[in-house]
Order: structure tokens, then C-alpha cells, then sequence
């Protein structure tokens, strides 16, 4: 077994968890118009796309009500640390997402 492949797909962890907590951060002040953070998932599993949601995040507007819902899907790679993402390589989860 190569203990690479589970220290990267763990380095991968960590980027999710350190990543959302800052979003979480948010939650703290009362005037935030963040409501809700969804880990894996949103509030409607029901729904094309929530297998490749990794965060949902919920806002409302105090002032007049309006909401607002934000999905994520964190793209990150301890390999390819100076390389972008090409289209190509975000397919599956736009089709995910469509």
C-alpha cells in the first residue's frame, strides 16, 4: 500500500476543514447575513447536483428578506501546487452542477 496516496487525499481534508471554518467565522457576528453553512450537501439532497456540493452556505437579508444560497466545490491539489485547473478537467463537476 502506498502511504502517498492517503497523505494526499488527507492534505486534501485539511485544505476542506481549515477552508470552511474561515467561512464559519462569518457565523459569529450578529450583523452577518449568513444564516446557515451545509458541509457536503445543501438542504435540498433531493436536488441534481448535491453530489458534488462540498459547501452550501445560507443568506438572508434583515432588511428585506431576500435570500440568497452559495454552492462550492473546492478544487485543490498538493501536487500540482503552480498548475491551474483547466475546463476540461472541471467536466464532471459543471455537468454535476447543470
Amino acid at each position: 500500500m502506498d502511504n502517498k496516496l492517503v497523505r494526499y487525499s488527507r492534505a486534501c481534508d485539511v485544505f476542506h476543514y481549515r477552508w470552511v471554518a474561515c467561512r464559519c467565522f462569518r457565523l459569529i457576528n450578529p450583523e452577518s447575513s449568513l444564516k446557515k453553512i451545509i458541509i457536503e450537501g445543501s438542504d435540498y439532497p433531493e436536488k441534481a447536483g448535491e453530489y458534488v456540493i462540498d459547501v452550501s452556505e445560507y443568506e438572508k437579508n434583515n432588511e428585506d428578506s431576500s435570500e440568497r444560497i452559495y454552492y462550492f466545490q473546492l478544487k485543490h491539489s498538493t501536487k500540482r501546487i503552480n498548475t491551474p485547473f483547466t475546463l476540461s478537467e472541471l467536466k464532471k463537476t459543471i455537468n454535476g452542477f447543470a
